[in-house]
C-alpha cells in the first residue's frame, strides 16, 4: 500500500516523500512545478549576468571617485630649505622655491591647480590636488599636508588701565600716552577692520584680503576691529598714533585656513617700509607645522610677531600659530587679576595681559562698541607694548619679546577660581606691563657758596 502524497511544495525544492512497498521504505522526488509557473517570478538568467554585472562596474567606478574624493582637495605643499632645519636640509630657500616651482610646472596636466604661491617664508604652493597630483608631487620630493581651518581666538577698558600700574587696585588715571607707537606699523591678521571708525580711521594704512583676493579687507565679524583697535585705537589702545593695517584672513564667520595665513605673512614680509613692523595674530587652530614655520621666519627677517595663546583651557603648545617659538605668544587675564578659565597655558605662553570683558571697537557704525573676551584681546594688549618698544629704536624681535618677558610682574596673578575649569591656568605668571623709559635722574644740587 502506498502513503497518500504530501502536498504540492515550492518550485525546486528536493523533498523526499516515504513509499512503503512491502517491507521496505523507499524514496521518490517530487518533481518541480512546471517551468512556466517559475518564470513568473524569477528574473532569467541572462538578464540577471547583465544587470550583476552592471552594478559590479557601478560599485568599482563609485570606489574610485570616492577614493579621489578623499585624496583631493586642498594642500600646502612645501620642499624642504634652511636654515629653519626642515628635513635637515641645508638648502637655501632660493634653490627650494625653484625646485619647487620646476616640479609645479611639470605636473601632470589637470592634477595641481595652484591657488598661492610661497617664496619668502617657506617653499611651495597652496593647490588643489587630486591623487596623481599627490603621488606625482610626493615623487618629487614635496611635503603635502591638507589645509587646516583657523578660527578667530575668542569664545576705554580696564586693560590700559590695568597694564600702566603694578597692582590693584585700578586707579582709574588717564593712560599714559608718553609712548605712543609713532613710526611703527601694527599689521592685524584678523576678520579686516572697520574702516570708517573713528579710532582707526585716520591711521589706518593699505592692507589686503586673503579672503575675497582683494585689496579692501573690511571686517564683517567685528573681531578684527575689536583687537585692531586695542592695539592701537585711539581712546582704546595701547599704541595709539601706530599706523594700522588690515590684513583679513577670516571671513564673516570668523573662520580662514592656514594656507591664506601664510600666504598674509608672506605679504608682510614683503610689505616694503624702513620701520618696525609689528604682527598682531588673534586667531588659531590645531598644531600646523608649516604656520609655526612661517610664523618663525618672518621673526628671522626682522618682525615681531604677537599671537593668543588660544581659548581652549588647555596646553597652548598643540595649538597654531601658538606654539610657533619665535613669536610672542599671550594669555589671558581678568579685572580681579585672575587668570581666565578658558585661557591656554603652559611653555609655549610668554606672557599674561587682560583679556575678559574688555572693550573696544566694533562694526555697524563709525562709533561702535562692543565687550568680549578671549586671548584674542589679550595679545593685541601685547603687540601695542611691542610697538611701544620698537618706537624707541628696540627693534630686533628677540629683544622686544626678551624686554617684555622681563618687565613683566611676576607672580601676581591667581589660578582660576571657576568651576570645572582646569587648573595651571596662570602659566607662567608674568603680567604685561606698559613700556616706561628710565626715569632722568634730577640734576645734583649745586653746593652752598662758601661763607
Amino acid at each position: 500500500r502506498f502513503l497518500p502524497p504530501p502536498a504540492p511544495l515550492g518550485a525546486g525544492e528536493a523533498v523526499s516523500a516515504k513509499v512503503r512497498s512491502g517491507r521496505a521504505f523507499q524514496r521518490r522526488r517530487i518533481r518541480p512545478r512546471p517551468m512556466a509557473f517559475q518564470t513568473r517570478h524569477v528574473m532569467p538568467l541572462w538578464l540577471m549576468r547583465l544587470v550583476l554585472a552592471h552594478l559590479a562596474v557601478l560599485a568599482l567606478s563609485h570606489g574610485a571617485l570616492a577614493l579621489r574624493a578623499d585624496r583631493a582637495g586642498r594642500f600646502i605643499v612645501t620642499w624642504p630649505h634652511g636654515p629653519t632645519g626642515q628635513g635637515g636640509s641645508d638648502i637655501s630657500l632660493q634653490s627650494a622655491v625653484s625646485r619647487a616651482s620646476t616640479a609645479v610646472a611639470q605636473a601632470p596636466r589637470g592634477t595641481v591647480h595652484v591657488r598661492r604661491t610661497y617664496t619668502r617664508l617657506l617653499a611651495g604652493v597652496c593647490a588643489e590636488l587630486t591623487e596623481e597630483g599627490v603621488r606625482y608631487l610626493e615623487a618629487q620630493g614635496a611635503t603635502i599636508t591638507p589645509d587646516g581651518v583657523i578660527r578667530k581666538a575668542s569664545p576705554a577698558s580696564w586693560g590700559l588701565d590695568r597694564i600702566d600700574q603694578v597692582d590693584l587696585p585700578l586707579d582709574n588715571a588717564v593712560y599714559n600716552k608718553e609712548r605712543s607707537g609713532a613710526g611703527t606699523h601694527i599689521f592685524v591678521v584678523d576678520t579686516g577692520i572697520n574702516s570708517a571708525h573713528e579710532s582707526l580711521k585716520a591711521r589706518l594704512s593699505d592692507g589686503k584680503d586673503f579672503v575675497d583676493d582683494d585689496n579692501t579687507p573690511e571686517d564683517c565679524d567685528g573681531h578684527g576691529t575689536h583687537c585692531a583697535a586695542i592695539a592701537a585705537g585711539e581712546g582704546y589702545g595701547v599704541a595709539s598714533a601706530a599706523t594700522v593695517h588690515a590684513v583679513r584672513v577670516l571671513n564673516c564667520k570668523g573662520e580662514g585656513t592656514y594656507t591664506d595665513l601664510i600666504a598674509a605673512l608672506e605679504w608682510i614680509d614683503e610689505y616694503a617700509t624702513t620701520q618696525p613692523k609689528i604682527v598682531s595674530i588673534s586667531l588659531g587652530g590645531p598644531l600646523f607645522v608649516d604656520a609655526n614655520d612661517a610664523v618663525n621666519n618672518l621673526v628671522t627677517s626682522g618682525v615681531t610677531v604677537v599671537v593668543a595663546a588660544g581659548n581652549q583651557g588647555g596646553n597652548a603648545c598643540s595649538y597654531s600659530p601658538a606654539a610657533a617659538s619665535a613669536a610672542i605668544t599671550v594669555g589671558a587675564t581678568t579685572i580681579e587679576d585672575e587668570a581666565a578659565f578658558y585661557s591656554n597655558s603652559g611653555s609655549c605662553v610668554d606672557v599674561l595681559a587682560p583679556g575678559s570683558a574688555i572693550t573696544s571697537a566694533w562694526i555697524g557704525s563709525a562709533t561702535a562698541t562692543a565687550t568680549i573676551s578671549g586671548t584674542s584681546m589679550a595679545a593685541p594688549h601685547v603687540a601695542g607694548v611691542a610697538a611701544q618698544y620698537a618706537s624707541d629704536s628696540i627693534v630686533v624681535p628677540s629683544t622686544i619679546k626678551s624686554t617684555i618677558i622681563s618687565n613683566a610682574i611676576s607672580d601676581t596673578i591667581s589660578d582660576t577660581t571657576t568651576p570645572g575649569a582646569t587648573s595651571g591656568r596662570n602659566d607662567p605668571n608674568l603680567f604685561l606691563q606698559i613700556y616706561a623709559a628710565a626715569p632722568v635722574e634730577p640734576p645734583y644740587p649745586m653746593p652752598p657758596p662758601a661763607p
